[in-house]
């Protein structure tokens, strides 16, 4: 193997750097807007549940037509609680018990569900 120049690590070290950052980007493993904005798992889930949970869930006409559980109300929600996290996904996943489907929040990843589920439940107690 050939000696190389000393800084020949140096410089490939700097090209790996910026490399790898935008592998991490272009794949998807970090976003900018994460980065840009400090987004937290609670913060998206708190917006998900403003988008699409608080009309049913924040105590609202249609949540009284719906009978759906008042966020922060710990006896309307015992029940649900006592159920389990991962039941709970399942039932606003598939729109089983009364449920709409995702929460009609079509794109909405079965993670972003639980994490919106798990906030609800973090306000709630």
């Amino acid at each position: 193997m050939k000696n190389q120049p000393s800084n020949f690590k140096s410089m490939t070290t700097l090209f790996q750097i910026p490399l790898i950052f935008f592998l991490l980007i272009f794949f998807g493993v970090a976003n900018a807007n994460t980065f840009a904005q400090g987004n937290t798992p609670s913060r998206e889930a708190k917006k998900l549940y403003e988008e699409y949970c608080a009309s049913c869930h924040s105590g609202g006409f249609k949540g009284w037509m719906t009978s759906a559980p008042e966020i922060g109300e710990i006896d309307e929600w015992k029940s649900f609680f006592d159920k389990g996290i991962e039941e709970m996904t399942h039932n606003v996943f598939t729109g089983e018990k009364k449920h709409e489907i995702k929460g009609e929040c079509e794109d909405c990843s079965k993670e972003e569900i639980q994490a919106t589920i798990e906030y609800i439940m973090l306000v709630t107690q």
